[in-house]
């Protein structure tokens, strides 16, 4: 693998030099030298690390996505959240950043997560309204929630009126005739979402 230091030796200049003008901060650093810098760079297929940026610079151009795992063996099975997955992953990388999944059990693995690789933002998929507080509390970065029901005012939330979903629901069933109905989903108690749909 090609390194920094490599394009720096083939171009007879400082580490730093090279550094600068991969960065776009070429003051100081003629055109002929920025030219034969570019061209080394191409010719040896330099590619900047850019975990390594990220822990010298002050943007890991990261957003990480926190999936909860709470009811699911393997989350991304569910068809809503591959969706939604893929959907953010797109709007994530047009805007330049880089997309992190992270899938967790519990509370205690989500700070952790989003410290160890200076992420910049997140976005929670599942249900988190239990810890959002705490969340909000611990991380001083962009935070997005989706389908939550919490009461905090402070929160970006992304979500549906789940309720008037299911009342829409149950009124086009009715208007076919339909008189007995079935629910099918988890534990209406323990998810707000559910719970409001059911109701």
């Amino acid at each position: 693998m090609v390194t920094l230091k490599d394009v720096a030796k083939a171009a007879g200049v400082s580490a730093m030099t090279v550094s600068r003008v991969i960065h776009g901060n070429t003051s100081g650093v003629s055109e002929e030298t920025r030219a034969k810098i570019q061209e080394i760079i191409d010719t040896m297929g330099y590619v900047p690390n850019a975990s390594a940026r990220s822990l010298v610079g002050s943007s890991s151009h990261i957003i990480t996505v926190l999936v909860s795992k709470r009811h699911y063996e393997n989350p991304l099975e569910s068809p809503y959240n591959a969706e939604l997955l893929g959907v953010i992953a797109n709007a994530v990388q047009q805007e330049g950043y880089c997309l992190m999944v992270r899938l967790v059990d519990t509370f205690q693995d989500i700070t952790p997560s989003l410290r160890s690789w200076h992420s910049e933002g997140a976005i929670f998929l599942g249900v988190f309204d239990s810890e959002m507080l705490q969340i909000q509390n611990d991380n001083k970065i962009p935070l997005v929630f989706t389908d939550s029901y919490s009461s905090m005012r402070q929160i970006i939330n992304v979500g549906i009126d789940d309720f008037k979903g299911g009342s829409l629901a149950a009124a086009h069933l009715a208007g076919l005739g339909h008189r007995q109905f079935a629910f099918i989903g988890p534990s209406s108690q323990e998810n707000g979402v559910i719970r409001h749909r059911y109701e």
